[in-house]
This record gives C-alpha cells, structure tokens and sequence, in this order.
C-alpha cells in the first residue's frame, strides 16, 4: 500500500479523534475503552510524524521506540528527556493496549486517566515538533 503525505495528516487528525473518545469514555465510566484510545491516538499519531519524517511506517508498538526514534529524526533531545521523565506511565499507556482488551484485572479509572494525560502530552510533542520542523 503506498501512502502519502496527505494520508499521514489523516492519521494525526484520527489520534485526536481517538483522544476525543478516550475522553468520552473516561467521562462515561469506562476505563478499559479510554486507556486503549489513549494508547491507539498516541501510536497513530507517532506513526504518522514518522512517516512524514521518513516516508516509513514503523512495525511496533512500542511507544518508547517511537518516541526514541522520533526523538533521532528530529535531532529533539527534550523527547528523550521526556521518555525519562514519564517512563512508568509510558509503561502503563503501551500495557493498555494489551490489558485494556485480554486482561481479566480491569483498568482503574486513575490508570486510565494517566493513560489519557500522556497521550495528550504525546500528541502535543508531534504538534510541536510539526511546527518546529
């Protein structure tokens, strides 16, 4: 499938989306649903700064690696010192996806809420270093 710069600006407004409805479901009680949201608009939205910056697709879902490799492409060492500084709930975001939908011990609301914060700040640092470039 070939895809183009356009398409990566699709995905970045999806995160937001993504993000709107973790908010959603926060808001209406449900954990699971919000903290797996939050993990897929960080992820897409991640994804797709990448591909603009690469013309690649990246083959994980480990945010940390993208955030490191993002960090790489744009020369951005305040990303890295942002993994640092939110490793255990970077941790928490990427067991989300798993653990939001096989996992039988349920999110806590506080769980999902870090969920939904840190991809916030994810999505932010891809705005900022849009606007930077």
């Amino acid at each position: 499938m070939d895809f183009t710069p356009e398409d990566s600006e699709t995905w970045i407004k999806r995160a937001y989306q993504f993000l709107a409805s973790a908010k959603n479901n926060l808001d209406h009680d449900r954990p699971e649903i919000a903290a797996f949201e939050s993990e897929q608009a960080a992820q897409l939205a991640l994804k797709a700064r990448i591909f603009q910056l690469e013309e690649i697709i990246p083959r994980t879902r480990s945010l940390r690696e993208l955030l490191r490799r993002l960090a790489l492409l744009t020369g951005n060492h305040d990303i890295n010192q942002f993994i640092a500084k939110n490793l255990s709930t970077i941790r928490l975001l990427e067991e989300s996806h798993d653990r939001s939908r096989y996992s039988t011990h349920p999110i806590s609301k506080q769980d999902a809420r870090k969920c939904f914060l840190i991809a916030s700040l994810i999505l932010q640092l891809i705005t900022d270093s849009t606007k930077n470039a």
